[in-house]
């Protein structure tokens, strides 16, 4: 059993890039707000709105704050902002800015997930995937996981690779939890590379090799963890001096992909 799902992260949104303001491009240059943005932020223009909840919650161009950065979320949240609805349920989901409530975290993820937002539906999927907010419910949390992966989703992906390697919410099935552990290791998700390297190890899923193994535990080891220096040290004794060579040049080499 390797459970391990992860959650997307903060934060939602582009800093330094063109948006639409009451439908003119504007350019937060640098991150830094400008006086247009706070007004239009206050006659209610829900994307100046979600702008200034990442600029308070990163600290870019004005004075971290997570109480105003929750405040300016929730405002474009009410008004339908998808990006806006999933950073809301995520600092509920860890108590920054507002008391942890994963109830309520719950409730602004679900309303980002249905207008197809990919990170939200990823940690709706985990909500159900942990019983935290909603009753736990495997099937519930593989048909997020699989709506966020498909997607690209990298987080989602390897999401969708546990529930298939432990058999939870669908029959449990290596090859399927190989397909979606590759597609997040490619990604760079280093607990992907690293369930993938296990798999090629143990012959699950994918034939036993032990060079793709040692290959995939390299790329997870480069992000630390103990476990994982193990992993491929244990893998590396049972090659010779020119595979292991060969194989650390190709991990060498590597460049993660984007998801589709």
């Amino acid at each position: 059993m390797r459970k391990f799902f992860v959650r997307a992260g903060l934060w939602a949104g582009v800093l330094g890039c063109a948006v639409m303001l009451s439908g003119v491009p504007a350019v937060a240059e640098s991150a830094a707000p400008d006086e247009r943005t706070f007004m239009l932020a206050a006659q209610g223009n829900p994307v100046a709105q979600h702008l200034l909840g990442l600029m308070y919650a990163s600290g870019e161009g004005v004075k971290q704050n997570d109480l105003e950065a929750v405040k300016w979320y929730r405002k474009a949240a009410e008004q339908g902002v998808a990006e806006a609805q999933y950073n809301l349920g995520l600092m509920y989901d860890i108590g920054q800015g507002v008391p942890q409530n994963h109830q309520e975290a719950v409730k602004w993820y679900r309303k980002a997930a249905d207008q197809g937002y990919a990170a939200a539906q990823n940690n709706l999927g985990l909500m159900y995937a942990n019983g935290e907010g909603v009753p736990q419910n495997h099937q519930e949390a593989v048909k997020w996981f699989r709506k966020a992966a498909d997607q690209g989703v990298a987080d989602a992906q390897f999401n969708l690779g546990v529930s298939y390697a432990n058999g939870e919410g669908v029959p449990q099935n290596y090859q399927e939890a190989v397909k979606w552990y590759r597609m997040a290791a490619e990604q760079g998700i280093a607990q992907a590379q690293f369930n993938l390297g296990v798999s090629y190890a143990n012959g699950e899923g994918v034939p036993q090799n032990d060079a793709e193994a040692y290959f995939w535990e390299i790329l997870a080891s480069v992000n630390g963890g103990e476990n994982r220096a193990k992993a491929r040290d244990e893998v590396a004794q049972r090659l010779t001096p020119e595979q292991r060579a060969a194989f650390q040049n190709r991990a060498a080499a590597w460049r993660p992909s984007k998801g589709e």
